[in-house]
């Protein structure tokens, strides 16, 4: 997997992405939209989302899903958290079924992602948990 995206150093990346401004909601999808999940890599270190590292083109990727399904807040806080070099982002239940829901037949980068979702999203309802 590339962590370059149209032909921008690593350096250009970051430095693009640490020079946005706070981002409204028209603002983000714009963003997530024009950069099609590929323009803003931010550093080697990846994001962790259900204990699993997932790279930031993989994290733009799922938020660029996310907006187009319709799930706004959960893909506005993945963007955010690449903007502030978050590596760990803790997911609200809410935020897991919309990712759930928007990965029905993901890529490679993120299908590890969806497995861990779905045993937990299972394994609570096998527990009475939903």
């Amino acid at each position: 997997m590339s962590f370059q995206s149209n032909g921008a150093s690593r350096h250009e990346d970051c430095a693009a992405l640490s020079t946005l401004p706070d981002l409204s909601r028209v603002e983000l999808r714009q963003l997530v939209r024009a950069t099609n999940g590929r323009a803003l890599v931010r550093s080697f270190v990846p994001m962790y989302l259900a204990g699993l590292p997932v790279h930031d083109e993989d994290v733009l990727d799922l938020a660029r899903l996310l907006h187009d399904a319709g799930f706004d807040d959960t893909a506005e806080a993945l963007v955010i958290a690449l903007e502030v070099e978050q590596s760990l982002v803790a997911l609200s239940f809410q935020d897991r079924e919309a990712i759930l829901h928007t990965l029905d037949d993901p890529r490679v980068g993120l299908n590890e992602l969806r497995g861990v979702l779905l045993a937990e999203y299972e394994w609570r309802s096998r527990e009475g948990l939903l």
